[in-house]
């Protein structure tokens, strides 16, 4: 049903354009990955462009979950911050009086 919607060129161009940013990031750190052995003197392989994309993707896919989950907290409410217990047993006691 929605192919046969008619929308001007403009609007339907503008719905794509975070499609198109996304594409575009996922070349960018390509071109950043062969420079990055270029300058260390390694070899460019398809391999290693082939595991960039996919990390990037999921990587974009495990933030989009943080910020759907960070809503959802925030329309429940729930400011607080989310931290593990952290007694401070690392810490020396130098200077503390006791």
């Amino acid at each position: 049903m929605f192919f046969f919607v008619k929308f001007p060129l403009w609007l339907a161009m503008f719905t794509f354009l975070p499609l198109y940013c996304l594409i575009l990031t996922v070349f960018i750190d390509l071109a950043e990955m062969r420079e990055f052995l270029k300058a260390h003197k390694h070899r460019w392989s398809w391999r290693e462009a082939i595991i960039t994309a996919l990390a990037f993707f999921s990587y974009q896919w495990i933030h989009g979950f943080g910020a759907l989950r960070a809503v959802y907290r925030y329309v429940r409410g729930a400011s607080n911050r989310e931290k593990t217990a952290h007694p401070g047993q690392h810490r020396d006691l130098v200077g503390a009086k006791m």
